[in-house]
């Protein structure tokens, strides 16, 4: 297998949405509502919000995040 495991993080709560790499950070959704923002080259957690509902998958656009949580879709400016 040709590539390497860089970091794993686990205080995320159960990621449930698939990860969106942006800018240096990872972003990522859990069940239990935190949006989370990894450092892409270390792992290290830059930040993290609780929304409402299931966080679906974030995505970027210019300087604004945006994922979806229960009935919710929320930004993020970057």
């Amino acid at each position: 297998f040709p590539y390497t495991t860089l970091f794993r993080s686990t205080p995320l709560g159960a990621a449930v949405s698939s990860a969106t790499v942006a800018k240096g950070a990872v972003y990522v959704g859990s069940a239990d509502g935190k949006l989370s923002a990894l450092d892409a080259a270390t792992g290290a957690i830059r930040w993290q919000t609780t929304l409402t509902g299931t966080v679906t998958r974030p995505t970027v656009d210019k300087d604004l995040l945006y994922a979806g949580s229960g009935t919710w879709l929320s930004s993020v400016a970057g």
